[in-house]
């Protein structure tokens, strides 16, 4: 049983091969999914220091003021 293949361009793959590898269509989800995990954690630490760098601005204004 021959398993269909698909071009992941995931940052995993693109550490292996800088056009991205060959990939299983299984291997493809989970690599999709573990990418998204990843994403996910990215933007909510980004959102908290930019909740945190508008807070300092404020407590900046106010000292001025």
């Amino acid at each position: 049983m021959s398993e269909s293949t698909i071009l992941c361009k995931c940052l995993i793959c693109l550490k292996q091969n800088i056009n991205g590898i060959q990939v299983s269509i299984r291997t493809y989800n989970c690599h999709r999914k573990n990418q998204q995990e990843f994403l996910d954690i990215e933007e909510t630490n980004i959102n908290s220091y930019q909740e945190q760098y508008v807070e300092n601005l404020y407590q900046q204004e106010n000292l001025y003021q």
